[in-house]
Formats: C-alpha cells, structure tokens, sequence
C-alpha cells in the first residue's frame, strides 16, 4: 500500500487553522448580527420620530385653521349676514364667484 505519511505538526497546523477560520467565523456572524439588530433599531427610531413629527405637524395645521376659523365666525361681519348673501352650499359645479351680484352687507 501507497499512504502518504502526514506529519504531526502538519495535522497541528491544518487543526489550528481550522479552528482561528471557525473563530474568525463566527465572531464574523455575530458581529454582523449585532450590527444588523442596531441598524434596524436606529431605523424604527428614526422612522418613529420623523412619523411624530409629521403628526405633530398636521395637528398644528389643522389647531391653527380651527383658531382662524374660530375668529371668522366670531367676527361681527359675519354675525351681521342676512338673506342678501348668496350662500353657496348647495352649488356644484363649475362656481364663478365674480358671476353673483354682491350684497351690500
């Protein structure tokens, strides 16, 4: 029989080998796992705030047309409106404001 002898520090050698790959491996696939967790954690976070702040900004669109509509109605020209006026609830269509005869009041 043809064996070819193998050595003991080369059985060494290719056993260290293959444990610093198997090392080097799996420090690899954790650290990738840790980095991917926190990347997803910093993107929820950020994805969460800018949606706050949307939010936020949409209600304080909305509060500021409430307060001016608030003042509107409370105004004494508005209170002072009559049959005169043309109301223009139940239009539809195409509605050409300057069209209607304005009221005096």
């Amino acid at each position: 029989m043809n064996r070819k002898c193998v050595s003991i520090a080369t059985k060494l050698s290719i056993g260290v080998s293959v444990i610093i790959l198997l090392v080097v491996a799996l420090a690899a696939n954790v650290t990738g796992h840790f980095f991917s967790q926190y990347c997803l954690d910093n993107f929820y976070e950020s994805a969460d705030t800018a949606i706050t702040e949307f939010s936020d900004s949409i209600s304080m669109f909305f509060n500021s047309k409430e307060a001016e509509l608030n003042v509107f109605a409370e105004s004494d020209a508005v209170k002072a409106a009559d049959d005169t006026i043309h109301s223009f609830v139940n239009e539809t269509g195409t509605v050409q404001i300057l069209e209607y005869e304005k009221s005096r009041t």
